[in-house]
């Protein structure tokens, strides 16, 4: 299950219609902390290197406005998502709001289809973190989990 999921800034999946949801990657300290985890230092993985540029009026209070090193990481597959996508063999179920203010919610179900043939489902009137805080949102993800085990 992938609930509004990253992959890649290079991916088609991030929006790119200027909606006030721009961000800034620190990349001089990324690519440090790059350096320093490949000879095995991780002591500084809690090092801001991601902050969101949204204006103040355009926020809904429960976005991630900082990332650390390692929470930036762990939201980003790699350049070679495709080959990613394609390694997923199992059933695989994608939520996205319709309202996304992160991704363009239109662009997944193509692009899932093609590479792995998950499930994508789009809830309409909800932002990025909205598929994680409504009943509408939990119904469909308990919907795709009892076809799952029915199908066993």
């Amino acid at each position: 299950m992938l609930i509004a999921p990253a992959l890649s800034p290079s991916s088609p999946l991030n929006r790119k219609d200027g909606n006030g949801n721009e961000s800034k990657v620190n990349v001089p300290k990324y690519a440090l902390l790059m350096l320093l985890n490949a000879i095995g230092i991780h002591w500084f993985n809690h090092t801001v290197v991601y902050r969101r540029l949204t204006p103040t009026e355009k926020l809904h209070g429960t976005e991630s406005c900082n990332l650390s090193y390692r929470l930036a990481l762990s939201r980003m597959v790699s350049n070679q998502y495709t080959k990613h996508l394609s390694r997923l063999t199992q059933p695989t179920f994608v939520l996205i709001g319709e309202d996304d203010e992160v991704f363009s919610a239109e662009a997944y179900e193509p692009l899932y289809s093609k590479h792995c043939g998950a499930e994508v489902h789009v809830i309409p009137n909800h932002n990025h973190n909205g598929v994680i805080q409504t009943m509408e949102a939990l119904g469909k993800v308990a919907q795709w989990l009892r076809g799952v085990l029915e199908k066993r």
